[in-house]
């Protein structure tokens, strides 16, 4: 099932602006209940720390989206993910084991309270945490309350992942796990930005199955499902994980690739037909497709360009009758 990517930073993801802003109201509160200068949502990543949320007061002096803490700094942080418990230290000035963190050393934080945050799959989010320049005594109670909000970040992870899900479910075909029609539409308009941007040229490719129906009548529609289900894993090994394979409806199939020149596009026609030649069934499946490349400067929109390669296929499926 699609997920977020846990490695990508959620302050630079629109998926997350909602969400941002909740929290945002969320570390206000927790921030004024503790009397603490400093509240945060940090992230972790391989590349590191980054406060993602941080409360609005003039005393704090970690904004959200700064650089990236790097993952080898002793911060408090690092210890909460590193151990996956809840880490309070109420006078880190007076503990060895603080000396070389910034956030002691260099900025004058003394105290600190944070429990570890996870995505729904169970890898470490990160941290909700709160942090004083003075010396602190939280009771069990402020424990209790910083759990509470915890859970609040934790259960918008869930319903993120819970949306992208059915979100998924929306756009990918049952039966081959390529995208539907739908999904061919919303994921290949952002291929056509993304190869804009970059000045890149874009091959579609417009597959259509032969001998579909023999297979169903001397089969049954099981094989024929199972021809079709074939034909989409086919496409979904020869393409990269950046380029859009699809099955527009019935036995129709289509591909979008980002490509450099016309070339590509036979490239990745011998990549399906050798992955076609391993295929063993007790029937032969076989497409017949047509194909076009679009140069960074000649890009249509995608209707027409799915339209002209979809005369291109039938023009060669006749050819070969």
């Amino acid at each position: 099932m699609q997920r977020f990517d846990e490695n990508s930073w959620v302050i630079d993801a629109e998926l997350f602006e909602e969400r941002l802003v909740k929290w945002q109201n969320t570390v206000n509160i927790m921030a004024d209940i503790f009397q603490a200068p400093g509240g945060f949502i940090v992230q972790y990543t391989d590349k590191g720390y980054q406060i993602v949320v941080a409360n609005e007061s003039e005393l704090n002096p970690y904004p959200a989206g700064d650089t990236p803490i790097p993952p080898e700094t002793n911060i408090f942080c690092k210890k909460v993910v590193a151990e996956g418990r809840a880490i309070y230290v109420n006078n880190a000035t007076e503990l060895d084991e603080w000396d070389d963190n910034p956030e002691v050393s260099d900025d004058g934080f003394n105290s600190y309270l944070g429990l570890p945050l996870y995505w729904p799959d169970g890898n470490p989010f990160g941290t909700i945490c709160v942090m004083d320049y003075k010396t602190t005594d939280y009771q069990e109670t402020y424990l209790a309350l910083m759990e509470q909000f915890r859970d609040l970040v934790g259960q918008d992870l869930e319903l993120l992942d819970q949306y992208l899900q059915v979100q998924e479910l929306s756009i990918k075909d049952h039966l081959t796990g390529c995208y539907n029609r739908r999904g061919f539409y919303e994921i290949g308009e952002n291929c056509i930005n993304l190869a804009r941007r970059q000045q890149q040229g874009i091959g579609l490719l417009y597959f259509d199955m032969d001998g579909l129906k023999k297979i169903n009548d001397e089969h049954g529609h099981d094989a024929g499902d199972e021809a079709i289900a074939a034909f989409g894993t086919i496409l979904e090994r020869s393409v990269r994980d950046v380029d859009v394979a699809a099955r527009l409806g019935g036995d129709e199939f289509a591909v979008m690739a980002l490509m450099n020149d016309a070339g590509d596009i036979g490239r990745l026609l011998d990549r399906v037909d050798h992955e076609l030649d391993k295929l063993q069934l007790m029937f032969p499946v076989s497409a017949s497709s047509g194909y076009k490349f679009y140069d960074a400067n000649n890009i249509k929109p995608l209707e027409k360009m799915l339209h002209d390669t979809d005369i291109l296929m039938y023009q060669n499926k006749n050819g070969d009758s």
